[in-house]
Formats: C-alpha cells, structure tokens, sequence
C-alpha cells in the first residue's frame, strides 16, 4: 500500500528537512494525477483495498497545511489525512522548536474543521506529541484516549487511525492503540513484511526531494530502495527528540 508522509507545506526557507513548499508540493500531486493515481486520505485507501490510490498523510497537524495544501489538494479532487496533536491544536509548536529554532502554529480547531468539510480525514498522533513506547503505560493510555475523544468532540467522528508521535510504537503501544478503539496505526518509514495494521509503512516527502525521488515513492523503481534508507535514517536522528523533550518536562517540573 503506497503511503505519503507530509510534515510542513510551507514556503519560507529554513533548515527543517520535513519542509516542502507549496510550488513542489502542487507540482508533486500533478505528477501523481500524471501517474493516473488519485490521492486519498488513508481511510479510503484502505477501503479501496488496492486500485490506482496513493494515500497522502500530514504529520503534527500544522496549520500550514491546511492554509497551503488543501487549496491545492482541493484544485486536483484529491483528499487527505491529517493526524494531530490535539494537546497543542491552535498552539506554537513548543515540542521540537527549542531544537530546530523558529517555531510553527498548529492548526486550530476551526482550520480542521474546515478540512474535515474538504473530506479530510482527521486522525490522532498522541495528546501531547510524547514518545509513546517511554512513557508508563496509564500516561501512554490516556495520550491515546484523551485524543481519540476530543477529536470526536470537535470534529464529529471519532478516528480510526493513529500516526504515533516520532514514529515509534512497540507491541504494548499497538495494544494501548486498539483498546482505545482505534482500527490501525502508522509508523515513519516503509514496512516490509507481512501487512500489519498496526505498522503501517509509510513514505516520508521531504525538502531535497526531486521529482524522480518522489516518483520513486509512488511506483517503485531503482531509487525504491535509497527513498526508504532516507526514512529510515530521518527516523534514526528523530529518536533523540523525544528523549530529550522528556527530560526538559521534567526540568520543567522541578522548576
């Protein structure tokens, strides 16, 4: 199953490697339509069980994306997943910005619904945006049910799929995931293997990528296997972000 991974859509120039600007993300989904693939939010890809759909994802719910890829996505009758950090919805991202600098919005509350009115599917990456494989198992749990419930609140259906924050699940996070009452979950890099709902592979997009890496992502070829060690290695560097976030918390505390 093809998967996109999107973080930012955003036109100003910074260092972020998660960033695609709004002109490359517009010329990105023209080379899907050329493709004859549609784009899909991830519910209806896995409805459609196969067929020419490329399911496309944005991670950390950023207002960006709202304000400059759903105008596009909406111009190609394409739709999308938008997974959330509902703990920081309408707020200046405060969990990575002390790492990468200049800190980014997150969408508020009447931006998602204005996706979710576009067909967007909204889905839940954690409460807080904390590591859930660290955390105790009741603080890992209520990330995913406090989520899970104030979603359905404001937009109206509770969501079936989770993207866990930077990526990183485990076995007791899946089973923390599916007593919650979600359907599936998604990770940060390609799977291979036996489908897992659990494990959800995805493809990242991201600043350096040219037009034949993105390709790539969408139907395979001979830079198939370089586009899944760029994710890979991106996930490798994100594991130090959480750990570090969890310590300044706790520094925070002791303040």
């Amino acid at each position: 199953m093809r998967v996109l991974a999107y973080h930012r859509v955003e036109p100003c120039r910074d260092l972020s490697w998660n960033r695609v600007s709004p002109r490359r993300f517009e010329r990105q989904m023209e080379l899907l339509r050329r493709e004859g693939c549609r784009g899909v939010s991830l519910r209806e890809r896995i409805r459609s069980n196969g067929g020419a759909s490329v399911a496309i994802t944005f991670d950390d719910g950023l207002a960006s994306v709202v304000r400059h890829a759903l105008p596009v996505l909406a111009r190609f009758g394409f739709r999308a997943t938008i997974f959330v950090p509902t703990g920081w919805v309408g707020r200046l991202n405060g969990w990575d910005s002390r790492l990468v600098g200049r800190p980014v919005r997150h969408a508020g509350w009447k931006e998602l619904e204005a996706a979710a009115a576009e067909g967007w599917e909204i889905g839940s990456h954690g409460h807080t945006h904390r590591d859930l494989t660290i955390l105790p198992e009741e603080e890992a749990r209520g990330e995913l049910a406090i989520s899970r419930a104030l979603i359905a609140d404001r937009i109206g259906t509770a969501p079936a799929a989770v993207a866990y924050p930077f990526g990183r699940m485990n076995e007791r996070v899946a089973r923390l995931a599916r007593e919650a009452g979600y359907a599936c979950g998604c990770i940060s890099f390609a799977s291979r293997g036996v489908p897992d709902p659990w494990r959800i592979g995805r493809s990242g997009v991201r600043l350096f990528d040219g037009d034949a890496d993105f390709l790539a992502k969408v139907r395979g070829g001979p830079l198939e296997s370089w586009q899944a060690a760029k994710d890979r290695l991106a996930h490798l560097f994100s594991l130090g972000t959480p750990r570090l976030f969890h310590r300044i918390r706790k520094v925070d505390a002791l303040c």
